[in-house]
């Protein structure tokens, strides 16, 4: 069985679960249809303004349960498992009361298969990715909510039935980020050739600080150009390129200490480790008990969190949104749970 891990302090997480304006509703995993039905007729309650929150574990569901709440005007979603039946039941309640709901969503993953044919039939407006959004072999592999263009929660965490137990981070953001967030969404789904539904905010296309693809690989290989530390947490890596310039870092004097996932093909993983630490990288691996499915890199002034894993499809076939963000907030989170991943 595997164990969740709780990276925020119990202090820290309770401070940035009421950023959300948690209800303290029944937690994903524990609550039956029945429960779900109920707990969902609470009156919504917004969220409040809040400085940019690193989150994770159930954390993540308690806030994005409380932002689809209190959505008035529309709810826009990536995501790769779509499986927890709250949240499901979540988008449908709020499709069925008019609110525009729109999911872009992966056609390959078996539990979102089966999600989307719910959710069409609670009038949620879906779209399968297809070309050229994703390459041929390709996913969609982003999870990010947006709501009323002026909340996002993006990262890695996906909505599957059991996602909460995994170690993954995703951050809450308002603000500017959440209409650029509202504009990438935006140009995703029209690229599926759709149009989007009355009600639905326009945004246009601004900032830098949500990247995929290629983008988003040069983001990262200029950021690391600049640390002086490095600490990164994968679930795959395998990217020569990416690895190379780790063990570069490291070479030129930078602190460079890696994590990462046991259980992901463990030749792959292994083969990075072994070329990493010939370079002098610091590379330890998460306990095999446990899934580490975090994306994240965190230097001296940046930190880079979403749904990117380390390899060379997530740069080249796939769809991917990474927050690229120098917020102190979340650079002093992230930094304080990367040491204590590490010293697992």
């Amino acid at each position: 069985m595997r164990i969740p891990f709780r990276w925020i302090t119990p202090l820290l997480g309770v401070l940035l679960i009421a950023g959300c304006a948690s209800s303290g509703t029944p937690t994903a995993a524990s609550v039956s249809p029945t429960t779900v039905s109920s707990a969902l007729s609470t009156t919504s309650q917004p969220v409040s303004a809040v400085q940019p929150s690193l989150l994770e574990g159930q954390s993540i569901f308690d806030c994005a349960d409380n932002m689809i709440r209190s959505a008035k005007h529309s709810i826009l979603l990536e995501m790769y498992e779509l499986g927890n039946a709250r949240e499901i039941t979540l988008l449908e309640q709020k499709a069925d009361s008019g609110i525009p709901v729109l999911a872009l969503l992966d056609g390959s993953e078996k539990q979102t298969a089966k999600a989307i044919l719910e959710l069409e039939a609670h009038h949620v407006k879906v779209q399968v990715a297809t070309s050229p959004l994703i390459q041929k072999g390709g996913i969609q592999h982003a999870k990010m909510l947006v709501i009323d263009d002026s909340q996002v929660l993006i990262g890695g965490m996906n909505w599957g039935t059991g996602s909460v137990e995994n170690a993954d981070a995703d951050v809450y953001e308002e603000g500017t980020t959440a209409n650029e967030a509202q504009s990438v969404f935006e140009a995703d789904w029209r690229q599926l050739g759709a149009s989007l539904p009355i009600g639905v905010t326009e945004e246009p296309i601004s900032g830098r600080d949500i990247l995929s693809g290629k983008s988003l690989l040069s983001a990262i290989l200029a950021d690391l150009d600049r640390a002086k530390t490095v600490q990164a947490a994968f679930f795959e890596l395998s990217n020569h390129e990416l690895i190379n310039k780790l063990a570069d870092r490291a070479k030129a004097g930078a602190n460079v200490r890696v994590l990462l996932d046991t259980r992901m093909e463990k030749n792959i993983n292994s083969q990075a480790a072994k070329e990493l630490n010939s370079a002098g990288v610091q590379v330890r691996f998460y306990p095999s008990n446990q899934v580490l499915h975090a994306k994240m890199i965190v230097t001296d002034s940046v930190v880079i969190v979403g749904s990117a894993n380390g390899s060379v499809s997530a740069v080249t076939r796939n769809h991917e949104l990474d927050l690229v963000t120098s917020d102190s907030s979340v650079l002093k989170q992230a930094q304080a749970d990367f040491e204590t991943m590490y010293a697992k």
